[in-house]
């Protein structure tokens, strides 16, 4: 699979050159990133055979578990607070961060709570993992 993306200013033409490679050429037209229902409460699955990049809205305390890796996939999702905030992140055990400092949580209703990159790595049945807090 081949991904492009198309960048640039409203009007500069990226919607005709999407439209020529989708119409002409048999391409795809996906998403950076697919969106998951609100998270509720408890533990958020992301299941990896359905996309790399995910976006979640926090309406609820979670702990995060990403399913179906394959090794060496890279996974990344933004998490997002509901207006109401104060939703805290956790993560499934075989998580790594370095250092083994879990990223802190932007707690403002409305903001970026955390984004987290990780990849999966089979042999030690982990994901290796990074993360930051927005604002």
């Amino acid at each position: 699979m081949i991904v492009i993306g198309l960048k640039g200013l409203i009007g500069s033409g990226k919607t005709t050159v999407a439209r020529h490679l989708i119409e002409n050429h048999g391409f795809v037209r996906g998403r950076f990133a697919g969106a998951l229902k609100d998270s509720g409460n408890g533990t958020v699955q992301i299941d990896c055979t359905q996309g790399s990049r995910w976006t979640v809205t926090l309406t609820g305390n979670v702990v995060v578990s990403l399913i179906n890796p394959k090794d060496g996939q890279v996974v990344d999702v933004v998490f997002i607070q509901d207006p109401t905030g104060n939703r805290t992140v956790g993560w499934n055990s075989n998580f790594r961060f370095p250092d083994n400092i879990v990223p802190s949580v932007y707690a403002g209703g409305g903001g970026i709570a955390v984004v987290v990159s990780a990849e999966y790595h089979a042999g030690v049945g982990a994901w290796i993992a990074a993360g930051w807090k927005v604002w």
